[in-house]
């Protein structure tokens, strides 16, 4: 029976529970890989002769898989390997080194099937840099941003702006398997804080203009389709610049303006993906700007507080692009056997 292969870590649920039980209703069978139990639980085979196509095969839970039987790929989350405990340490971080690339080049070999998205597409897209620079070949509107290490500039940033900026940064500083980690807020710049702009010249930091929001979203788009939330900054503490930070937060159905959504779709085939999640913020204007985009960002408490199909979404997009593929496989077999 053909397989979908389901990337995630050990303490996911919800969101890769409920996209498992939709894909195993439209009658094909899944096989989850928590990637920080590679390799004390699971074992990746990959075996050449010479003038033999490679064999590879995934052993877990007592069983062996051919990796011929996986037809696509949802890529949900890739964590770093759990090792033992008694390991010793220096040993411990060698063997998760070589874990971890060896994962990441046997996925890669999967390269003759559908994923929802490709790891080449997600870790390009991760670039704030390039989301921005190509969300802006298409009009989308975004605050005025600067991403340096010079404290001449970003002073001069601060003065263009009023004074009314805010700073965060690009990557979160740890990873943890609630998916949290710990990081650096998004934070107003305060006049105090021109004092330490020396130090930036080593951490280069994103600066932005300060936003006032109406409302902001989290927007899920998959494969042509929309999913919007949204929170109205009515019951929240205007002085957050970050008000998914307070976890009192209540959502709501949002929706995008029609243009916009056009915007998002010809930004999102550039970039090559069929699933983002984006944060949108509304002006109080009624202007949209766009923040930033996480290939493979969190979107579970849309579909629980809000019932949105994400899910089925997700799923549906993985299967219908499988049977696209074996009908061309079809078609092109047919083509070959007219030819000859």
């Amino acid at each position: 029976m053909d397989i979908i292969l389901l990337l995630t870590h050990s303490r996911d649920f919800f969101t890769i529970d409920n996209v498992e039980a939709h894909i195993n209703k439209l009658g094909y069978k899944t096989l989850r890989i928590n990637t920080d139990q590679y390799p004390t639980q699971i074992n990746l085979d990959f075996e050449i002769k010479q003038h033999n196509s490679p064999q590879k095969t995934i052993s877990i839970g007592g069983e062996e898989i051919n990796v011929k039987r996986i037809k696509a790929v949802w890529l949900r989350r890739i964590w770093s390997p759990e090792m033992p405990e008694d390991i010793d340490p220096a040993y411990s971080k060698y063997c998760s080194n070589e874990a971890s690339n060896n994962l990441l080049n046997f996925l890669h070999t999967l390269n003759n099937i559908f994923w929802l998205d490709h790891l080449e597409y997600t870790n390009r897209a991760e670039n704030k840099l390039y989301q921005m620079e190509q969300a802006n070949k298409f009009g989308i509107a975004m605050p005025n941003t600067l991403i340096s290490n010079n404290p001449d500039k970003i002073l001069k940033f601060y003065h263009q702006n009023k004074g009314n900026i805010i700073t965060k940064m690009q990557t979160v500083l740890s990873v943890s398997m609630d998916g949290s980690g710990q990081s650096f807020r998004t934070s107003k710049v305060n006049a105090e804080d021109l004092e330490n702009l020396s130090s930036v010249q080593y951490c280069p930091m994103i600066f932005q203009t300060e936003i006032l929001k109406k409302a902001e979203y989290r927007v899920v788009y998959v494969d042509g389709e929309f999913f919007s939330g949204k929170i109205t900054t009515d019951t929240l503490d205007n002085a957050s610049p970050d008000i998914k930070s307070n976890q009192s937060v209540s959502w709501e159905i949002g929706s995008l303006p029609q243009y916009l959504c056009e915007q998002i779709s010809r930004f999102m085939e550039s970039i090559e993906l069929r699933f983002g999640v984006m944060d949108i913020v509304e002006t109080p204007s009624g202007e949209f700007q766009f923040l930033e985009i996480n290939p493979v960002g969190e979107w579970g408490m849309l579909e629980k507080e809000l019932d949105l199909p994400i899910s089925h979404a997700i799923a549906k997009t993985i299967v219908k692009q499988i049977k696209i593929n074996e009908k061309d496989t079809i078609n092109n077999a047919s083509k070959r056997q007219f030819q000859h």
